[in-house]
């Protein structure tokens, strides 16, 4: 059965575009507009959820144009809401990642520059998923989710560009150069080297990258300068009505500082890497598991050993931890009861029946042994109001924020020419990282019940 293009594009709506990027600011928004916009009205029933329906309004597609429903739940019902996930990876990448594009109005969106700063977290996917976890929920709500923002910063960029004047390059070009060069920082420890060629292995060009950095930074910059002089301050009696309604917000649960020595099994497996140890010992049986095991008891017992003779606990996690945060004398900084999860669940458990300094005995897990100690310990408490106000602040103003963004994104999407978005999925899902178990290529449909 063809699909409608209104069904496809309705997948990608909704995603509104957060602003606060710092880096220039533009005074030459001067153009006459509405009365201010005050968070203090029917702000409980205003300010709900954090992205305010914005589905009365659809893009057209240039194949099939066609009238739809306008009830966002009808269209989004396929789609989980985006969730925080871990910590954004980077990996390989393929060699080169070909057409088709998406077109969005004249502006060109191509597979590249979605899949690249979401292919590490896929390849993590693909080995801590089962394939229909992976390839029926993760990639397509990923890539929907993705493809959805960058539809809305194009079509934003369309009436930003419009007022960019020849002053401005200057400004807009250093913000771009500290935006780069804080990612080189940041994931590749300051050597432009390891990002040219992270760059090159994703297919990349870096001309291309800045052009990219470009357009989200003017975005970001002119939603806020548009939108932000139209939002009154709230009242000091709406932030109260905030703080009253949400107290969930402002229970700050007990807290604890942990520090960990962590020793997996897979790390004493002979006759394989770390990597592939870990992914083979859940399938190892006989003499080599049992001698892995022996192996990791008396390292940890070492560590004891040492932890008895006064040595500080972070010397020796440096020395025989073979955790994330090995390098930092296992610290995880602080925690909340029952915020830990994988094979570091039973270390958080046993943490908050520790005192401040106390260490651990041994724990084992069905992937290792683990030694904790409790730093710090912090209990429950209520936040002040006096204490909670700013953020309640800059919340409400930042939900006006995206509220006034949503409602011009709305009527650009309502205006826009959008290629052939099926197509444009399923280069995506062919280009995407593959699950190891994935033996049948697989296009990218739609529900649309």
């Amino acid at each position: 059965m063809r699909l409608n293009g209104w069904v496809i594009v309705a997948l990608l709506t909704g995603v509104g575009l957060v602003c606060g990027c710092q880096g220039f600011r533009w005074d030459w928004w001067r153009k006459p507009e509405p009365a201010p916009v005050s968070v203090g009205e029917d702000f409980e029933e205003e300010y709900e959820e954090d992205l305010p329906d914005d589905a009365a309004s659809r893009p057209t597609t240039s194949t099939q144009p066609s009238s739809g429903p306008t009830d966002r739940a009808a269209w989004t019902r396929p789609r989980a809401p985006a969730t925080s996930g871990p910590v954004r990876r980077r990996g390989k990448g393929p060699k080169s990642i070909q057409t088709p594009i998406l077109l969005v109005n004249d502006e060109v969106l191509s597979v590249a520059e979605v899949l690249e700063p979401l292919w590490g977290n896929l390849e993590q996917a693909t080995k801590e998923m089962t394939l229909p976890e992976y390839r029926k929920r993760f990639l397509p709500q990923t890539l929907t989710r993705r493809v959805a923002l960058l539809v809305d910063e194009l079509l934003a960029y369309g009436e930003a560009k419009k007022e960019i004047t020849d002053e401005m390059e200057p400004a807009i070009t250093k913000a771009v150069d500290e935006t780069e060069q804080r990612r080189i920082n940041a994931e590749f420890g300051g050597r432009f080297s390891r990002y040219e060629a992270y760059l090159e292995s994703h297919g990349q060009k870096r001309s291309e990258v800045r052009r990219r950095i470009r357009r989200r930074l003017v975005v970001e910059r002119y939603l806020r300068d548009r939108f932000l002089p139209l939002i009154r301050p709230p009242t000091r009696r709406d932030l109260f009505k905030y703080y009253r309604k949400h107290p969930e917000e402002f229970t700050e649960q007990e807290r604890v500082e942990m520090f960990l020595i962590d020793v997996p099994y897979w790390r004493f497996l002979k006759g394989t890497s770390a990597k592939d140890g870990k992914a083979a010992w859940s399938k190892i049986r006989g003499p080599r598991r049992l001698e892995a095991r022996r192996a990791t008891a008396r390292h940890v017992e070492q560590a004891r050993q040492e932890l008895a003779s006064g040595i500080p606990f972070e010397a020796v996690a440096r020395s025989y931890s073979f955790g994330p945060n090995a390098s930092k004398g296992g610290a995880w900084g602080v925690v909340s009861r029952g915020g830990l999860t994988g094979r570091w669940a039973a270390a958080g458990e046993v943490l908050f029946d520790l005192k401040a300094s106390q260490v651990s005995d041994v724990i084992r897990t069905d992937e290792g042994l683990l030694l904790v100690k409790a730093g710090q310990r912090f209990e429950q408490r209520v936040i002040p109001f006096l204490e909670a106000q700013p953020a309640i602040e800059q919340k409400l103003v930042k939900q006006s924020e995206r509220r006034l963004e949503n409602e011009l994104l709305a009527k650009l999407r309502n205006k826009a020419t959008i290629s052939d978005i099926p197509a444009f999925f399923n280069a995506l899902i062919a280009a995407a990282p593959k699950h190891p178990r994935d033996r049948q290529d697989y296009k990218f449909v739609p529900d649309v019940r």
